[in-house]
């Protein structure tokens, strides 16, 4: 801390999240949701099932740990 100012940090934290100087989590959010969409287009384009239960199952096991563990 400079003159009353939070400085830039660019580094994660500990806990394996990112954070920027204004304590946003704006960054890791995107990077998130930008592998989970990979990973949804990804599995549409592997299968051409159109089985409800065979894409929750897919979902749950493929796209669902990245937004529930990712940090």
């Amino acid at each position: 801390m400079v003159n009353g100012s939070i400085d830039s940090i660019i580094s994660p934290i500990p806990s394996g999240v990112p954070q920027d100087s204004h304590l946003k989590f704006d960054s890791h959010i995107a990077e998130t949701s930008s592998l989970a969409i990979l990973r949804c287009s990804q599995l549409l384009k592997s299968f051409r099932s159109r089985s409800l239960p065979l894409y929750k199952h897919l979902f749950n096991t493929y796209v669902l740990p990245v937004l529930v563990f990712q940090f």
